[in-house]
């Protein structure tokens, strides 16, 4: 819709009307007419069709005043443009020669009005009522398109509606359905619009649902039931619910039915398995160590309950199922004298707030036994009063899995505070968990390493087989133990020994692994140092041994004369006894001995002295 049909207000605000007139003496009369009738109007004049056409441009017009006969132009030619272009703008006529035919003709083809020349007086009314015509022209299109979209999106709601929706008028014919509607009955909308009950359904069934709607359109009020049904796309009987509720006229008159009903047949189902599951019920109390309680309100005196228990809860609180009579304050005396006052006041503020409450507390059982419970419990209220009439509630035996995470938090702590690096991967090895001893090993902080893979501490000295026979072990389902000579974050290396073990799910099936390593480096290097110390120590008796030996043999005895020399014998040998055996024997070791005892050139003999360590801390 274009700006020439704006919203028009009492005439006050100022007017734009596209004036195509040549004369300019015409076009003052006019516009002084227009002025005498109290409007305030800007005319904008063209006199010929190209000026016309380039006006019709503009959207900031509220009417066309147009001559009927120009030199190079007429009036119906213009008003054709002005159809064409601005649909809803009103078109007057304003000729000194327009004749009756020409008149009609020119009404026929959209012109709002005429107006002679000679009867200036009667063009304020007509603009006036022009223009009021072309609001109410505006107002109507609104409305139009306002229903047309509630139609639109009742329609769309209603076709997207579960339920199955109809319409019947006062005759009980069919005059709207959904698709639903047609899925359910297995008949398409030609089969079923302008049809009868009678015509669908058994006569036995059509009857009542004719009674159903006389009741409804008769009454004024909604009619709901269940019923059930047996539609011909369905196998066996249907149980569905129904609403009605009367289908009014514009002016409030009862012309008909509409309703909706839905399949309601699992529902009912259900209701009878829930009911026929209560044993089963009473049995997972009892595995679950859960049970449930209810307590009817006195009226006034919320405080004072009847109290019921289910058999697990008498077992919770240590008595045979319906061996004694429970009231509220037998309850109050199995709980724990310091957690009653908690307990009272979680009563008290779901009492007042019309709020669920749960708290931990001990009860103490007849044999002097204690158990931690957990009691959840809401307030049902009367819809009418908004009073509490009831507490409906479980309570449940935590002991055992208090002490359960008690144990787990011990772990936990023991994990965190090992003194060895623990290392948890999921089955391809991605790292999820690391603990402190990690980091103060490897430098990586938890956050670098998580989702990564332990090979980012490799050094490269250890070979892939070594890696693959590992893998292989833990992927077996056994543990592996070794060392791995590993870098750090800031490159140093380490040695650390390793166990890494499997851990299986609930199926059997290696979900994790976990390695549990510890930093020996400092003990290897201390190995090493001892080792090389020993054999230090082993070559300083050696040299002593020798060196003693020595000083045997070349220093001579007091008591014994030197031997005669025989020929081709050396001066103080014999040649054949057993210190000159033993010189031969001896006499090339004494010699190296001597050598390595011998100081250095330009320096001292280093006996014992360790080597440097090696770099890859072997």
């Amino acid at each position: 819709m274009r700006a020439g049909a704006r919203h028009f207000v009492a005439m006050e605000r100022p007017l734009r009307f596209l004036l195509l007139e040549d004369n300019p003496t015409d076009a003052q009369l006019i516009a002084d007419v227009l002025a005498a009738d109290g409007l305030r109007v800007t005319l904008e004049r063209v006199e010929d069709r190209a000026g016309f056409e380039a006006a019709l441009c503009d959207p900031g017009f509220d009417l066309i005043l147009s001559d009927f006969s120009l030199p190079s132009f007429d009036g119906l030619t213009a008003l054709g443009l002005a159809r064409e272009r601005c649909p809803d703008l009103p078109f007057i006529l304003v000729s000194g020669t327009l004749g009756e035919e020409t008149a009609v003709e020119s009404l026929r083809a959209g012109a709002s009005d005429y107006v002679l020349k000679q009867r200036l007086s009667r063009l304020g009314p007509v603009v006036r009522r022009a223009l009021k015509e072309a609001e109410e022209h505006r107002q109507r299109q609104v409305a139009e398109a306002a229903l047309r979209e509630t139609q639109s999106l009742y329609q769309s709601l209603v076709e997207q509606l579960p339920q199955c929706v109809f319409c019947k008028n006062q005759h009980g014919q069919f005059t709207f359905i959904n698709g639903r509607f047609s899925e359910q009955t297995g008949l398409s909308p030609d089969q079923i619009l302008g049809r009868t009950d009678f015509d669908l359904f058994e006569p036995g069934l059509a009857a009542k649902y004719r009674e159903d709607d006389l009741r409804v359109m008769e009454s004024g009020q909604v009619w709901t039931g269940v019923e059930r049904h047996r539609f011909p796309a369905t196998v066996g009987e249907r149980i569905v619910e129904v609403i009605k509720w009367p289908l009014h006229a514009s002016h409030g008159q009862i012309i008909g039915v509409q309703g909706m009903f839905w399949d309601v047949t699992e529902r009912e189902r259900a209701a009878e398995a829930l009911r026929a599951s209560e044993h089963r019920l009473n049995q997972a109390e009892r595995l679950a160590h859960l049970g449930s309680w209810t307590s009817e309100l006195t009226p006034h005196d919320a405080s004072r309950q009847r109290l019921v228990w289910s058999d697990e809860t008498y077992r919770i609180f240590g008595h045979e199922p319906g061996s004694i009579p429970v009231t509220h304050e037998h309850f109050l005396e199995q709980v724990h004298p310091q957690d009653r006052a908690q307990l009272r006041a979680a009563v008290e503020e779901a009492l007042r707030t019309r709020q669920p409450y749960r708290v931990e507390h001990r009860v103490v059982r007849p044999d002097g036994t204690e158990r931690l419970v957990l009691e959840q419990a809401e307030v049902v209220c009367d819809p009418a009063t908004g009073e509490p009439t009831r507490m409906m509630g479980t309570v449940q035996d935590i002991t055992e899995q208090r002490k359960a995470e008690e144990r787990l938090r011990n772990l936990a702590r023991a994990v965190e505070q090992c003194p060895v690096s623990i290392i948890i991967t999921d089955r391809e090895g991605r790292i999820e968990f690391v603990n402190p001893k990690f980091t103060r090993v490897t430098g990586y902080t938890a956050e670098e390493v998580l989702g990564r893979n332990p090979s980012l501490l490799k050094s490269g000295d250890m070979p892939a087989e070594s890696y693959r026979r590992l893998w292989e072990t833990v992927l077996a389902g056994d543990e592996w133990r070794g060392e791995f000579h590993n870098r750090r974050k800031d490159g140093t290396l380490f040695w650390e020994i390793a166990s890494i073990s499997p851990v299986r799910g609930p199926d059997g099936a290696i979900t994790h692994l976990i390695a549990v390593k510890e930093d020996v480096t400092e003990k290897r290097l201390t190995e090493a140092k001892l080792l090389r110390a020993q054999r230090v120590e082993s070559i300083g008796s050696l040299a002593s041994g020798i060196a003693h030996d020595l000083n045997n043999i070349l220093t001579p005895h007091p008591h014994v004369r030197p031997a005669p020399r025989r020929r081709g014998v050396a001066r103080g040998s014999t040649g054949t006894g057993p210190d000159d055996r033993r010189e031969r024997r001896t006499g090339g070791g004494d010699r190296q001995a001597t050598a390595r005892l011998r100081p250095r050139q330009g320096g001292s003999a280093r006996v014992g002295a360790n080597p440097p360590p090696d770099s890859r801390h072997g």
